[in-house]
């Protein structure tokens, strides 16, 4: 991730954040979250996030992120696209 994108990256984290009031999360974890997140882009973290937004009750843990990131990745890859079950189905 560039710099760039850390740094939209805790500035998008720290938004969602406050939408959890109840949260501990504080900024030095926040940065936590950057470093961990490191090797996802910032589109794909957002894409997670958001996903995140409309149906955790609680912040997010980095997993749950790196979860949903990964998630909406695999969604826009196959997109249109049968899996491989689905494929094989067709066989």
């Amino acid at each position: 991730m560039t710099n760039k994108e850390r740094a939209e990256t805790l500035k998008l984290l720290t938004l969602a954040r406050k939408t959890f009031p109840s949260s501990k999360v504080d900024a030095e974890a926040l940065t936590l979250y950057v470093a961990a997140l490191d090797d996802l882009t910032y589109p794909q973290i957002k894409a997670g996030v958001v996903k995140l937004l409309n149906t955790a009750k609680f912040f997010p843990t980095i997993a749950e992120v790196r979860e949903a990131a990964g998630q909406m990745v695999a969604h826009v890859r196959h997109e249109g696209k049968p899996d491989a079950g689905e494929a094989w189905g067709e066989v």
